[in-house]
Formats: structure tokens, C-alpha cells, sequence
């Protein structure tokens, strides 16, 4: 309560008299008992020699031995408003909470006052605080301005006028105005897709950054911790990403932007399934290909069948085999299709590989062994 003592009420327990000075000397006044007294606040520390000042019925001055039934006399001053204790600002909702704040006497609450400064989202230098909005409510819907970072400060309002409101408290939590970057679209493969490589490709297209910010394209395999894929221009840009080695089975892929600012997109997310590829028979550098007791049919089915496999992961469409499989006269054509049909799931992917000419002889091991890894490596 903002109560002090004004005087002191009091009267006089038998008949005397109130003095100029507290040496008696002067002139002097008798008054009867029971006279009514009013001490100034700070008698107690005026008292000389066994006199009171006194300022009612007169100024004057009165033995201490006839004062009596002494009570204090307050006065009400007005009261500060006390400030908030507390604001919470909701991002997501773009909401401002106040806790605490309060009147004080001859101060009633009548609201509060509320302000904001703004800043680059990459700069530090604030500029001026904005005029004051009153709310009289203790949840407050606020707003930033794209591009900017916004601070809010609250002060508690009363009756009583400007000069008694509280003093500001600045809100620690600074809203920022950066948009979420978009959620990156996968072009390839489709969901579900199975690849007989442990290491195929992603292809993710990422949309322009609201603020031009650069961003990074995240990861996260099997929903394992995120990790950093690709730095994508606030301009967007189609991303390659080459998974690291998958075990055979389903896995789930997701993906994410997140902004210089850590704004993050929403995730985007697919599941694939390998099934990695296993050759029947291993074939070394100078190995016969095909004679007349080791056939060759086997082996060219099961490249086709591999190739196909990631064709569709790519989504692109089946080959069929040039020619007989196992006539001599169309072994060279039916190796460069297959290699063009990897090629194309290597472009698919944005990957380059180099040129490599088959040789129209007879069945030789290397330009198997180079399809053989192409379509493992896409």
C-alpha cells in the first residue's frame, strides 16, 4: 500500500500550555484536558528537552508528560504500476502473452502499453521503437515484416497517467519474419520404387527461397539424425544426391530446406527398396565369354533384367533385346544397347560417365564387367 504517515492525532492528558519555544521561554497558551493535539510526522525526532512540536491547536511547543493517546495520521500517495513479470511469444501462433503487471493505489490498471523495434534478419542494427498500442487484454495477436526480425516491449498502463506506468520489459523471444523455405519435390524415383544398386540417386527439386536466402538441402535415411546433402541457391535448383550404402530392403528417405536463418521446410518423404543386384557367375578380365560348353545366354538375361530394374527406378521405359540372345552375329548390338540404357539412367540421374566403344568380335569379358558396374553404380 502506498500509505505514509502524515501527522499524529494526540490530546492533552491534563491541563497545560503550548509554548513558542521548547525553553519555555516566550509567550505561552494554556489549554485544558482533553484538548485535541496534532503532532507533525516527525515529532518523535524533533523532541528537545521534553517538548513535542506540536501544529495544532497552534504551533508551538508541549511537554511530552501531557501528550497522550498518540495515533498516526496517513495520507494515500499514488502508486507506480507494477510491470509485467513475465512475456511469452508464441512463434507459430504470431501470438504475445503477458503475465503479472498490475495498478497501484489512486493508479487503477487500465491496459498495456505495447511496442516494437525491427531489424534485418542478418543485420544487428535495430531501428527506432514504434508509437505505443494499448491492449487491454493479456494475449496479443503481433506480426513482423518479411525480411525483418522484430523485438516487443510491454509496460503496464493506469489511471493515474503516463508518468505513474511501469517500466518497460523487453520480451527475450524476437519474432522473425523469414518465410519457411518450400517443401522440396522429388522427381525421381517414384515412391516405392525398387533399384538393384545400394547407391542410387535421388533427384530433388528445390523451389526458390522467399527471402533469396541460401539454403541447405537435409537428409535423413531410415529417420536417423539429418545431415547436410547439398547448398542450394536461394534461387532453388535441382539436387543429385547419391545415397551412401543401403542394406538390402525397404528404407524410408526423407528430405528438408533449411534456410541461413534455420527456417525449415516441411519434410517430403519417400520409401525405396533395394535389391541388390548378384551376378551368377563372375567374370574376370580375359575369362572365355561363350564356347561350346560355357554359354553366355544366362549372363546377357541377367544384365537385361538389371537394367530394366533401375530403368524404372529412373522412369524410363523397359528395353527389349536386340536380335537373338546367344547368336554371335548380334552380341556386339545387344552390349550397346544395354550400355546406352544405362547411360540414360546415368544422365537421368546427372551423372556422366565416359564413352566406351564395343567391339563387334567375339564375346570378351571387359565391356561386360564396364555394363556390369554401370548398372550397380547408378
Amino acid at each position: 500500500m502506498a500509505k505514509v504517515v502524515e501527522s499524529y492525532y494526540a490530546e492533552m492528558t491534563n491541563t497545560g500550555y503550548i509554548y513558542d519555544r521548547p525553553d519555555i521561554s516566550g509567550d505561552k497558551t494554556q489549554y485544558d484536558y482533553g484538548q485535541e493535539l496534532k503532532l507533525p510526522a516527525d515529532y518523535a525526532q524533533r523532541e528537545t528537552d521534553g517538548f513535542y512540536p506540536v501544529i495544532y491547536p497552534e504551533n508551538g511547543w508541549i511537554s511530552y508528560q501531557i501528550v497522550g493517546n498518540i495515533t498516526p495520521n496517513y495520507k494515500t500517495t499514488t502508486d507506480k504500476c507494477t510491470a509485467p513479470t513475465k512475456l511469452t511469444i508464441n512463434t507459430a501462433a504470431k501470438t504475445l502473452t503477458i503475465e503479472g503487471g498490475s495498478g497501484g493505489d489512486l493508479n487503477t490498471m487500465t491496459g498495456f502499453g505495447i511496442s516494437w523495434r525491427e531489424r534485418d534478419l542478418t543485420g544487428s542494427e535495430w531501428g527506432s521503437w514504434s508509437a505505443e498500442t494499448v491492449s487491454t487484454g493479456r494475449t496479443v495477436n503481433i506480426s513482423v515484416n518479411a525480411g525483418k526480425v522484430r523485438q516487443y516491449r510491454v509496460r503496464t498502463q493506469g489511471s493515474a497517467g503516463e508518468s505513474y506506468y511501469s517500466d518497460w520489459v523487453i520480451c527475450s523471444t524476437l519474432l522473425s519474419g523469414n518465410t519457411a523455405a518450400k517443401m522440396p519435390t522429388i522427381l525421381l524415383p517414384y515412391s516405392n520404387a525398387v533399384t538393384a544398386s545400394k547407391t542410387p540417386v535421388v533427384v530433388i527439386s528445390c523451389g526458390a527461397d522467399a527471402e533469396g536466402d541460401q539454403m541447405t538441402l537435409q537428409r535423413s535415411i531410415d529417420s536417423e539424425s539429418w545431415m547436410a546433402v547439398s547448398t542450394v541457391a536461394g534461387t532453388g535448383g535441382t539436387v543429385y544426391d547419391r545415397l551412401p550404402s543401403l542394406g538390402d530392403g525397404r528404407h524410408s528417405i526423407r528430405y528438408k530446406l533449411v534456410d541461413i536463418n534455420n527456417a525449415e521446410s516441411s519434410v517430403v518423404t519417400i520409401y525405396i527398396a533395394v535389391s541388390a543386384n548378384t551376378w551368377s557367375r563372375d567374370i574376370a578380365s580375359g575369362d572365355i565369354i561363350s564356347n561350346e560348353q560355357i554359354s553366355h545366354i544366362n549372363d546377357i538375361n541377367e544384365m537385361m533384367n538389371a537394367v530394366n530394374v533401375q530403368r524404372l527406378y529412373y522412369g524410363l521405359p523397359a528395353i527389349t533385346m536386340p536380335g537373338t540372345v546367344g547368336k554371335f552375329a548380334d552380341w556386339g548390338k545387344q552390349m550397346r544397347a544395354m550400355l546406352e540404357a544405362t547411360n540414360a539412367c546415368h544422365a537421368a540421374a546427372g551423372q556422366t560417365v565416359n564413352s566406351v566403344t564395343v567391339k563387334d568380335v567375339w564375346p570378351y569379358a571387359e565391356i561386360i564387367n564396364v555394363i556390369r558396374e554401370r548398372i550397380l553404380s547408378i
